[in-house]
């Protein structure tokens, strides 16, 4: 299956368990406040006990973890590319420019799976000279003596049996509908009024016996009549008595083509470009891996957009068949996940032992304990963290810059958030430093 294809799915399943829920969690602060206020063989110790905890805390432990899996785990840390299908589009319009047209202008960029109706423009402007102003197809208006042909439709013509297993974009309509242009009985649109036309473009047939584009052409052909002629037969001779006249009839005619499908896998991507020179409309076609341009295909292989750093992930079991990562205990990475989890105070083999009784074990791929934001957290800092991170995601793919007053892991930053009303609060480190300088001030002090 290609970067971005869904046509093939294996079902798997998988299933994500909380190691500790939040409210399990207690503040390091607040840890250190109630053992300071039980500690009764000095007062003051109120402070010092909240900074222990504040320095052995869970906060403090998972950097130290993290700073030796960037050193010394065998896995390191997990990466951070992203890859989006709008990659490559200024490398793409400019093998366009330099094969085609130094002036084409892009009007869509897609890159993933065929797209049925892509295909189907490209091969009427390629073979029969569609000419998108017009609607008119002039190849075939050459092969009708001259009557303007125009094309009326174009759909996709898809087997029953195959609607399952053809991705969603192979079957999407990118642009105006191939029915909205003008032909000899319908009136010619604005762009606007074009883009409005909806029309079924997707058709199911289960006659069909191989998946096609369906292409509807129409053209008028003058025939010729005579009304009015009265003729008589004078002496053995047909003699005309009065010429009549001569009137021509347009006489609509449909034919349509198929253009077949087949060849065009699935499991290949494609660069997708519609674009425009002086007006006219022009498709663009590239498969992946084809080689023909050398700078297409290393798009996805240069370096890609980062969106920062991550904690790292323990295996107990990653695909080694039925075997746990304890098969080799000599192993390195058996040695320094073990390392890893104790900085956690977690017990790597008794991990290992609990998850390994599991009846089905054999058929799981991979147990492992990684960190992790929950989407539906209450918690601020949570939320300005997914905040940050998908904003991020999504200007590397496009989207629109809308400052939101901060910068993806800056949690000390206050004040208005640039989207309105909403005020960022204190970060948990300044909560406990606040509270820190109240309880020098009065260690009697109930925290707030």
């Amino acid at each position: 299956m290609g970067f971005f294809s869904s046509s093939y799915v294996t079902t798997v399943a998988t299933n994500a368990s909380r190691v500790v829920d939040d409210n399990m969690i207690v503040p390091s602060t607040k840890q250190g406040a109630i053992a300071g206020l039980f500690d009764k063989t000095n007062s003051n110790q109120l402070v010092e006990n909240i900074l222990e905890h504040v320095i052995n805390g869970l906060g403090v432990k998972t950097e130290a973890m993290y700073n030796y899996a960037k050193k010394s785990y065998t896995y390191g840390l997990p990466s951070s590319k992203l890859f989006t299908t709008a990659d490559g589009q200024s490398v793409v319009m400019g093998v366009i420019k330099n094969t085609i047209s130094t002036v084409a202008i892009k009007d869509y960029y897609h890159f993933g799976a065929i797209n049925y109706l892509h295909l189907g423009w490209k091969t009427i402007v390629s073979n029969y000279g569609y000419n998108s102003i017009t609607n008119e197809l002039p190849t075939l208006t050459t092969a009708h003596a001259g009557c303007l042909t125009y094309l009326k439709d174009m759909v996709v013509v898809v087997r029953e049996s195959a609607v399952a297993s053809i991705d969603k974009e192979s079957l999407e309509q990118w642009g105006i509908s191939p029915a909205a242009g003008k032909t000899n009985k319908r009136t010619a649109l604005n762009s606007i009024l074009q883009g409005a036309v909806l029309t079924a473009h997707v058709k199911i047939d289960p006659r069909a016996t191989s998946e096609h584009i369906l292409v509807t052409f129409v053209w008028d052909v003058p025939v010729k009549t005579i009304e009015g002629k009265v003729t008589k037969i004078i002496n053995g001779k047909e003699e005309i008595i009065t010429p009549g006249v001569e009137i021509t009839t347009l006489v609509a005619h449909e034919e349509s083509i198929q253009i077949p499908i087949a060849g065009y896998l699935s499991t290949d991507d494609y660069f997708h470009v519609r674009y425009s020179v002086n007006g006219l409309d022009g498709y663009w076609l590239y498969k992946l891996g084809t080689g023909t341009y050398p700078e297409i295909e290393t798009i996805f292989t240069a370096d890609s957009t980062s969106l920062g750093s991550f904690f790292p992930i323990a295996y107990f079991k990653n695909g080694d068949g039925p075997d746990m990562m304890d098969k080799d205990e000599t192993a390195a990475k058996y040695k320094t996940t073990k390392r890893l989890l104790k900085y956690l105070g977690m017990d790597y083999q008794a991990a290992i032992d609990e998850i390994a009784k599991n009846p089905d074990i054999s058929k799981v791929e991979q147990a492992l304990l990684c960190f992790g934001v929950p989407p539906d957290t209450t918690e601020h800092v949570d939320r300005k963290y997914l905040f940050d991170f998908f904003s991020k995601m999504y200007l590397a793919s496009g989207g629109i810059s809308i400052d939101p007053g901060w910068e993806l892991g800056d949690i000390t930053n206050k004040g208005n958030s640039g989207g309105g009303d909403h005020t960022i609060e204190d970060t948990p480190e300044e909560v406990a430093l606040k509270q820190l300088l109240k309880l020098q001030e009065n260690p009697f002090k109930t925290l707030a």
